[in-house]
């Protein structure tokens, strides 16, 4: 099946080394780091999963293999990875992943203000300011 980020639902915000979601719907907000982060930019093309695993696969030690496989279940869990139609697997080829042998995938979940989030959302701001009443 092939898998990618769901864009729609949370806002993405990436840094040089590491990658925020927000869900506003729920207030929660992740943090993706270390390797987590190229893999995330990744499976944003969208890709079949079970190949990508098996290419992976080949360039990660059993301990590598398992963070992966946890960090894949965390995103499937929270909804931030889902079926697609988009298949971009073919690019896999060209993806340039190094491994040390001690590669961590990084997924952490934060509800701490999920209450204050969904209360009063990050929002644009334009010229009028806000709130603007109409």
């Amino acid at each position: 099946m092939t898998f990618l980020i769901d864009s729609l639902n949370f806002d993405i915000e990436d840094f040089d080394d590491e990658v925020v979601l927000v869900n506003f719907k729920t207030g929660i907000y992740y943090l993706i780091q270390e390797k987590g982060v190229e893999i995330f930019h990744v499976l944003q093309g969208g890709v079949n999963l079970k190949s990508f695993e098996e290419f992976l696969f080949l360039r990660l030690t059993a301990n590598e293999q398992d963070s992966f496989k946890k960090f894949i279940e965390e995103l499937r869990l929270e909804s931030i990875l889902v079926q697609t139609e988009i298949d971009n697997t073919s690019l896999i080829e060209d993806i340039n992943l190094s491994f040390d042998g001690s590669a961590q995938f990084i997924f952490k979940k934060f509800d701490d203000i999920s209450a204050l989030v969904k209360l009063d959302p990050i929002h644009e701001v334009n010229k009028q300011g806000w709130p603007n009443k109409k």
